[in-house]
């Protein structure tokens, strides 16, 4: 798997709102600006979207595996979700689980 640019990445913007995502100076991604479709608050919003996911990609993927971890260590229960499909605890896991999976996958 191709190792990513240091975390974190922060976003910056210029005067129309394009953005770059940049980690030590170095830019690690940015908007098409050939796009002159794109509205510059979508735009702006995209760069921050794509800013909060990187930087917390390892702790969210940390805490997924904890919870899995946790929820297979014990009997299944029912649980009162508000997905009405989600009837026990094993689901949940094996819906952390597939989460885990894409995660990590290459693509």
């Amino acid at each position: 798997m191709l190792k990513h640019s240091k975390l974190p990445w922060d976003v910056y913007f210029d005067t129309t709102d394009n953005w770059c995502i940049v980690t030590d100076n170095f830019t690690v991604a940015q908007d098409n600006t050939c796009d002159t479709k794109l509205k510059p608050e979508l735009s702006k919003a995209n760069g921050q979207f794509i800013k909060k996911a990187c930087n917390n990609h390892y702790e969210l993927l940390k805490a997924l595996k904890l919870a899995v971890h946790a929820l297979n260590r014990k009997p299944n229960f029912s649980v009162n979700c508000s997905d009405k499909n989600i009837k026990n605890s094993y689901a949940i896991a094996a819906i952390c689980d597939k989460a885990i999976l894409k995660a990590e996958s290459e693509g």
